[in-house]
């Protein structure tokens, strides 16, 4: 997050859906896209609870409401 509230936005990974029997091998490269992707959202969600224990703020506004987040299941 930037210092005025805004987020930066990245481009972490890319990759290509295989459609054929000789794509196989890309599969890893979506692996491993997906891991990067969980990897940044158990980050982002650390982050949301600890700016929940240090902000003042009414018991029933987080910051997940604030920024209209969805709750993961």
């Amino acid at each position: 997050m930037l210092p005025d509230g805004r987020f930066l936005i990245t481009e972490l990974a890319t990759a290509v859906m295989p459609f054929s029997f000789n794509g196989r091998d890309q599969y890893k490269t979506i692996l491993r896209m997906v891991a990067i992707f969980h990897d940044q959202i158990t980050k982002q969600e650390k982050l949301m609870k600890k700016i929940n224990r240090s902000v003042l703020r009414p018991k029933e506004t987080t910051v997940r409401n604030i920024l209209r987040i969805p709750e993961l299941k």
